[in-house]
């Protein structure tokens, strides 16, 4: 043990001189089980993105110096593509068919999607460039005014190490005001060499505008939530695999800060706060490694703009986007070999059980999914850092087969992004009715089921509705309602308790001062303490 370890020392030592230079990647298989992947995990090879059959084997894209340490580990491996970034570009052009149509039986019962009309192919083996992205996100803008911002700056004050912002639109009916309407956050791009991620959510985005004159369900979706967009978290790791590789195919996964040593990069998802570096196996703390996770907690600009965005929007939801396997990933990711449960996992499970159920993605949490732990990840964080913020119900979808690989061929770019739709509505969806579900059960979601008697207590209208000042409500009762009890409660779209009005027998119906609130959606409930009725919407204009 002590001499495979010398090993490993030396590569290591012999390899820091070769990251300033583009490494070449191989398509390699291991022949081996969680136990080996974990021996790899924690000698620095990544094993977070692949094809993983459970105790048989895993295949992925390895840098050189990965398989210097694959070779001298004495796991079983074989190389299955010499140099997977040649193979990513050569491969749009030829007439090899046959992996077009993989996965799209899974969606066999569930909604298709037509094209948008405004979403085409970028330049880079189909993928857009960073700057064809900014000029999409400037065209949205241009072409739905109404319906998306123009594109804002997640920090005023910070930048990535090579002084780039990132960027943030949002998609609502009102989306240049605050309506206090339920909030999610899409993001994708955390790893550089990840461009799938943004173009399925670049179609998602361009369907919700395109749709929302056409089709009612989309429609009710953006006129009640709001939706954040940070389309690209790592945008000088991106441009770097476009310098290096400018018709697709770069394999630079982390940002591009210089650690000092003649490495480069900080694997951004393992530089968040939550049980950052709880071991040396869910990430590492060798600056060469593709897990490095930084010196510190939040050490790279990117990361602490996604905090202080957080910390200022209150998400309910969040999907932050990556690339491949074909799986659905929620918290804990941390804990090594072990199930690490949340309080909400029954929540969780639920949830990536409605969201895969028309891809048929595998579900769970990292070391479920793909055999591998990661710490200091986003979603860890946004779900378990409750003092700064609310919880974050915060999952990951790994999109793509292991024929797809980082870069899926051109002509499959529109087939896996038809293939996240129905979870990225989904997702939506959930947000927008957490508000009511949180109502309904007494501000918990957990215990739901105890929202009262609604037979007892019933509401009939609210008018005006929309309102600016005042709006009455009507209502009957039964017989078991304790009417000098009963109270009208009033809550903002985020679920908080806004005010208590005390109804006390003053009939069935009942003035509501609405002066005193902010513009945006609104719900309430009647109770008398043991009876509750269902919960009912309340819009407000100023």
């Amino acid at each position: 043990m002590k001499n495979y370890f010398f090993t490993l020392l030396l590569f290591t030592f012999f390899a820091t001189n070769t990251f300033a230079q583009q490494q070449k990647y191989y398509r390699v298989q291991l022949l081996t089980n969680e136990k080996g992947l974990q021996r790899l995990l924690a000698s620095g090879v990544t094993i977070d993105h692949g094809d993983f059959k459970k105790g048989l084997s895993f295949t992925s894209d390895f840098s050189e110096n990965e398989l210097s340490i694959i070779k001298h580990s004495g796991i079983p491996y074989k190389v299955l593509i010499e140099d997977v970034s040649a193979y990513y570009v050569s491969r749009n052009n030829t007439a090899d068919q046959t992996d077009e149509t993989v996965n799209e039986a899974a969606q066999a019962g569930c909604s298709t999607y037509p094209t948008p009309k405004n979403f085409k192919p970028g330049s880079m083996g189909g993928y857009y460039t960073y700057a064809e992205m900014l000029v999409v996100l400037d065209s949205m803008a241009a072409k739905f005014p109404k319906l998306i911002t123009v594109k804002q700056l997640v920090s005023n004050t910070l930048t990535t190490a090579q002084g780039r912002p990132l960027y943030y639109v949002k998609i609502s009916d009102h989306p240049n005001q605050d309506e206090n309407e339920p909030k999610i956050l899409y993001t994708a791009l955390h790893h550089a060499r990840e461009p799938e991620s943004l173009s399925q959510l670049i179609f998602y985005m361009w369907y919700l505008l395109e749709g929302y004159k056409a089709d009612p369900s989309v429609k009710n979706l953006v006129d009640s939530t709001e939706m954040f967009f940070i389309p690209c978290v790592n945008p000088d790791g991106y441009i770097y695999n476009q310098t290096t590789n400018p018709n697709g195919g770069g394999l630079w996964r982390k940002n591009r800060r210089v650690n000092g040593d003649g490495t480069y990069g900080v694997d951004l998802n393992r530089n968040y706060g939550y049980k950052w570096g709880y071991d040396n196996i869910g990430s590492s703390n060798y600056p060469g490694d593709d897990t490095y996770r930084g010196p510190s907690a939040f050490s790279e600009p990117e990361t602490q703009m996604l905090r202080d965005f957080c910390n200022s929007h209150p998400f309910y939801f969040a999907l932050n986007n990556h690339t491949y396997s074909n799986v659905l990933i929620y918290p804990f990711g941390y804990k090594a070999n072990t199930y690490a449960p949340t309080a909400d996992s029954l929540i969780f499970r639920q949830d990536a059980t409605r969201l895969a159920q028309c891809n048929n993605f595998l579900i769970g949490t990292a070391i479920q999914t793909v055999g591998y732990t990661a710490n200091g990840d986003s979603d860890d964080w946004m779900y378990a850092e409750q003092s700064t913020k609310s919880k974050i119900y915060a999952l990951t979808p790994e999109t793509g087969s292991a024929i797809d690989g980082f870069w899926p061929k051109q002509k499959r770019i529109l087939p896996i992004a038809k293939l996240n739709m129905d979870m990225n509505l989904t997702a939506a969806q959930f947000t927008k009715q957490s508000v009511l579900a949180k109502i309904a059960s007494g501000n918990s979601i957990s215990n739901a089921v105890a929202a009262g008697n609604q037979s007892a207590i019933s509401i009939l209208s609210n008018a005006p509705n929309p309102c600016s000042n005042y709006t009455y409500v009507s209502f009957k009762v039964n017989q078991s309602v304790n009417c000098n009890s009963l109270k009208l409660d009033l809550f903002d779209a985020a679920g908080a308790h806004i005010k208590t009005i005390q109804l006390n027998n003053t009939g069935t119906k009942v003035m509501v001062n609405t002066a005193d609130l902010h513009a945006g959606i609104y719900y309430y409930t009647l109770s008398d303490g043991r009876s509750k009725s269902a919960v009912a919407k309340l819009v407000v204009i100023k």
